[in-house]
């Protein structure tokens, strides 16, 4: 093995998804070694052999995993977990709405950006999808702190031009322009990424729905929103898009609905939707703590899974009730044996890590230990007792309290976190 001058080998259990083979199968190197080279990009993953580039930093027999991935997760309400003010809409109103007001401040903006990526890291989250606010200037916060930390992120500005508050309420036209300057804030960056966010239907006017989509269109951009996540959501989007026959109906009128759209939710969808969504190559943010802490329902994982759907999970904080995302998952894996379609804990591991990457625009770079990809990686403390690769699963997704993350890198360093 040959290997460039500054490469550094990080020894351990390794365990990761192989994309090139199948997302849903994982692999364990008993002995193996993750090698990674100066600018950050892997360079071997395979068993440990005395031949690898020192210095080695042993970390066996803890377990190297890829970084997960929170692909649906609001910077802005990270004070405000827990509160139970109500379902979905009564909870934005009461709790959402006003904490996100505050964020026009831009000294608390910062501070709460602080807390906010530093529990990402800590639960071993090195990519998501992060809903900012309408404020351009806190949504710049969070881009930037995302460019500081080192973490892969698509990053929004929310957009609301009806539906609010009249602190978080922007024109059409000065969201536009805030649009315009953010994007020009992240070019070039392949890492932050600006995403198209309009919050959901009901804090939209159709021409700023329309005019979003061209946006997108135009810069090739992720779009991210809600969709159909509580049934008297989707009733007052029907009765305030009366021209539309169902909720996915509503974007794509606005020429939302694409390869490039990721939806929250999903929960109370047509079969007709669902069929159009995977013709469309749409793709699905499944946040199912946050679906049962406001009574919204439960998604058919299964069954968009099986239309040829791509999912990732979200924490949805603060709806959901933790940014740790094994947490997330075993809420999945429990939702789905509830509902009689079982989902693999292979499933589950992919789902959390290369398929998250992937619904976010970063799976060419991120979410598996292959070389190629960026080095982002967790050592976690798994037991040397445990030995079985389904155990090693099982103790990872199920038992994350014990189970702790004990070493987060991104891009083969240490985050940089203030």
């Amino acid at each position: 093995m040959n290997f460039t001058k500054n490469a550094r080998s990080y020894r351990g259990r390794v365990l990761t998804t192989r994309p090139e083979q199948s997302v849903f199968k994982t692999h364990l190197e008993e002995d193996g070694v993750v090698v990674v080279g100066a600018d950050g990009t892997i360079l071997f993953v395979g068993p440990y052999s005395n031949n690898v580039p020192h210095p080695v930093v042993d970390f066996h027999p803890h377990v190297i995993t890829p970084g997960f991935a929170d692909v649906h997760v609001h910077y802005p309400q990270t004070r405000v977990m827990g509160r139970a003010t109500g379902p979905l809409l009564d909870w934005l109103s009461n709790t959402v709405f006003p904490e996100e007001s505050k964020f026009v401040d831009s000294a608390y903006a910062d501070k709460v950006a602080n807390e906010f990526y530093a529990h990402l890291i800590a639960s071993g989250t090195t990519c998501a999808g992060i809903y900012a606010t309408s404020s351009k200037s806190a949504t710049q916060t969070a881009i930037q702190h995302a460019l500081n930390v080192g973490i892969a992120a698509q990053v929004g500005l929310v957009l609301m031009d009806r539906g609010a508050p009249d602190a978080l309420v922007v024109s059409r036209e000065q969201a536009l322009s805030d649009l315009a300057q953010l994007l020009n804030f992240t070019a070039g960056n392949e890492r932050v990424k600006l995403a198209v966010t309009p919050r959901f239907a009901l804090s939209c006017t159709p021409e700023l729905l329309r005019e979003a989509g061209h946006f997108a269109a135009q810069n090739k951009l992720l779009v991210q929103t809600h969709l159909s996540e509580n049934v008297e959501e989707c009733r007052a989007t029907l009765a305030a898009f009366p021209g539309c026959a169902d909720y996915l109906s509503v974007y794509e009128s606005a020429g939302l609905v694409h390869d490039q759209a990721l939806f929250a939710h999903a929960i109370h969808l047509s079969d007709s939707e669902v069929e159009r969504m995977a013709r469309a190559g749409a793709k699905v943010a499944h946040c199912p703590d946050s679906n049962l802490f406001l009574g919204s329902g439960t998604m058919l994982l299964r069954a968009l899974l099986s239309a040829g759907i791509k999912v990732g999970l979200g924490s949805d904080v603060a709806a959901g009730r933790t940014f740790d995302m094994r947490r997330i998952a075993a809420s999945a894996y429990d939702v789905a044996l509830l509902q009689k379609a079982p989902v693999s804990l292979e499933e589950l591991f992919a789902l959390l890590t290369f398929g998250g990457a992937q619904v976010l625009g970063f799976g060419d770079t991120r979410g598996a230990l292959t070389a190629g990809r960026m080095g982002d990686f967790l050592v976690i403390d798994v037991p040397e007792y445990t030995r079985q690769k389904s155990d090693i699963l099982g103790q990872l997704l199920f038992a994350s309290d014990t189970c702790k993350v004990i070493r987060t890198y991104l891009s083969g360093k240490k985050p940089n976190l203030p």
